[in-house]
């Protein structure tokens, strides 16, 4: 299969960022940032993220898939929300589908938590992207969401 160079992207050039301050009002009753909160914040990064490299049309959301909450947030912390497309594939039947992790860290720069969502290109779209990964980190997520997808479109 030859692959056009002009429809790959590098896996660090898809990555968004966004930081925000965790503030009182989100949470939970042991005094930290509740989790749903975060998951919300994760999910509208992710999605924008998928918007962008989709460009012309709208991905819609397949599933969310592993979260884990690492660490607890707390109230008053700055966190950042780091989002990259870590894999693009066609599934027969479904169509294009891209996963999209998004990771949270605090101030010191630990990791708090990680998000996996997998959105679907609608059908209709002429879509051909790749992702090339390009460092060790970037190549164990690609196996990982590839592993991940393999399992799932079973179930798809």
């Amino acid at each position: 299969m030859t692959v056009d160079p002009s429809t790959v992207v590098a896996m660090k050039d898809t990555r968004r960022f966004t930081t925000l301050l965790m503030q009182f009002q989100e949470r939970n009753r042991n005094g930290k940032v509740f989790g749903g909160y975060l998951m919300r914040e994760a999910f509208d990064i992710s999605w924008i993220t998928a918007c962008v490299q989709a460009k012309h049309c709208l991905p819609e959301l397949l599933r969310v898939d592993q979260v884990l909450f690492l660490k607890p947030v707390p109230v008053g912390s700055v966190v950042e929300f780091e989002s990259r497309v870590t894999l693009i594939e066609h599934i027969e039947g479904i169509g294009h589908v891209m996963r999209v992790v998004t990771k949270a860290f605090n101030e010191f720069k630990e990791q708090t938590n990680n998000f996996n969502f997998l959105f679907r290109i609608p059908d209709g779209q002429d879509y051909k992207r790749f992702i090339l990964p390009e460092t060790f980190d970037d190549i164990l997520d690609y196996h990982e969401a590839q592993r991940r997808l393999s399992y799932e479109s079973v179930y798809l």
